[in-house]
């Protein structure tokens, strides 16, 4: 299939399942997305200029969708992107360990975020409660669908071709070391 289609397609199959099936998958008080794990996934598998835009919309439409104020998960999907790019420069991402570490610390990052953001807002609990009843499945949620969608792009193809190598850089037809 066209790449040009690939992805939107990829992205519109999450939003309905965000829409249809989260819902039904409560995990405590936590609700899991399906929306911050593709953006993490594209952010680790693509080239991460790409994403911003996927990040920014597809962290809207997550906010829209659960309790969070609006805004808070786009502003934390970019700064993970912009993250993941910079950690990526010297990270190898062609073994299967370092893109899971990311994706699951990533994913850490944003609940926890959102728990301190909420927390300070007045959201009435226990921060120790919070965090076990809803950030941490949610965390782990998130995680092994980040998970799935990894081997999923890897199968599709979604993933662009990178060198894989922080220390070279091409230009045109030459390749610098």
């Amino acid at each position: 299939m066209n790449e040009r289609f690939t992805l939107p397609i990829v992205c519109v199959v999450a939003f309905v399942l965000q829409v249809v099936v989260a819902p039904n998958l409560p995990l405590g008080v936590a609700v899991p997305s399906f929306l911050v794990p593709l953006v993490l996934c594209l952010a680790i598998l693509r080239n991460p200029e790409s994403c911003y835009v996927l990040a920014f919309v597809l962290g809207l439409l997550s906010d829209l969708l659960s309790s969070t104020p609006v805004g808070l998960t786009a502003l934390l999907l970019l700064v993970a992107v912009v993250v993941l790019e910079r950690a990526f420069e010297v990270l190898d991402k062609s073994t299967f360990v370092m893109p899971v570490i990311a994706l699951v610390s990533s994913c850490l990052a944003i609940e926890l975020i959102k728990l301190v953001v909420l927390l300070v807002l007045g959201y009435q609990g226990s921060p120790v409660d919070l965090f076990l009843q809803a950030s941490l499945p949610g965390v782990v949620a998130n995680s092994l669908i980040g998970v799935a969608y990894y081997f999923i792009f890897g199968r599709l193809g979604i993933a662009q071709t990178n060198s894989g190598n922080a220390w070279v850089a091409s230009v045109g037809n030459q390749r610098f070391r």
